[in-house]
């Protein structure tokens, strides 16, 4: 690896954005960091709890890091696996700084693996193909899920409050959307549960399959041995 590489490498790169949560709380202030050698872009409560174990962590091997058309701070990251960090910088400066950051990290992961793939005749994918599609679509639909339910609870909230009419303190609509942040929040977990089983059950598989193939290839050798003796 040349210097630049190497320099690349060695720079870390920390800060306080924000996050989009979820539908109830909404955007928080967390301490997120890349680390491009290790390839994962991690966050905290704050930067006190860096010492800690992260609150969570993406790969950014093929990960796609988009600026969004809200406004000039919002971008988004979005790993192989459909997983989606939606974050807010300080100002536009800022958030180019973390995007072109980002990018370098996700290029340089993911053509690093395309290399040592390529130098080898087996490739083990760990998650298949169509199970990653499957979770990014899961992503899409439940993100607009949530933006259903922002513009519906935006509606509520407008409607007078006093008035022959319907007003939003109305126990009706109240219900509607107490019950819709519930399924929301319910939808949430549903996905992370579904997200942490495709990629655990692959891995497993995998190592199973080339243990076997390790205990069987020692068992040939073994055999042999004992044939040639």
């Amino acid at each position: 690896m040349d210097t630049g590489g190497m320099e690349f490498l060695s720079q870390i790169q920390e800060g306080q954005l924000y996050k989009y949560t979820n539908v109830v709380k909404g955007w928080q202030h967390r301490w997120f960091i890349v680390d491009p050698r290790e390839g994962t872009l991690s966050y905290f409560l704050s930067e006190n709890d860096t010492k800690q174990q992260p609150r969570g962590f993406i790969f950014l091997e093929s990960a796609v890091v988009s600026p969004s058309d809200e406004d000039s701070n919002t971008f988004s990251v979005n790993s192989w696996n459909g997983e989606c960090y939606k974050l807010r910088a300080v100002d536009a400066r800022a958030r180019q700084d973390w995007v072109n950051r980002l990018r370098a990290a996700a290029e340089y992961h993911s053509q690093k693996n395309v290399q040592k793939y390529s130098r080898t005749s087996c490739v083990y994918d760990f998650c298949p193909s169509g199970v990653k599609r499957s979770l990014a679509n899961a992503r899409q639909y439940l993100s607009q899920a949530e933006n259903n339910f922002i513009d519906m609870a935006r509606v509520i909230e407008k409607l007078p409050s006093q008035g022959p009419r319907l007003r939003n303190t109305d126990p009706d609509l109240l219900i509607i959307k107490a019950t819709s942040q519930s399924m929301m929040c319910a939808l949430e977990n549903c996905y992370k549960i579904l997200q942490h089983s495709s990629i655990e059950q692959p891995i497993i598989r995998t190592y199973s399959f080339l243990n076997s193939k390790q205990s069987s290839s020692t068992t040939h050798s073994k055999k042999k041995s004992h044939t040639n003796t």
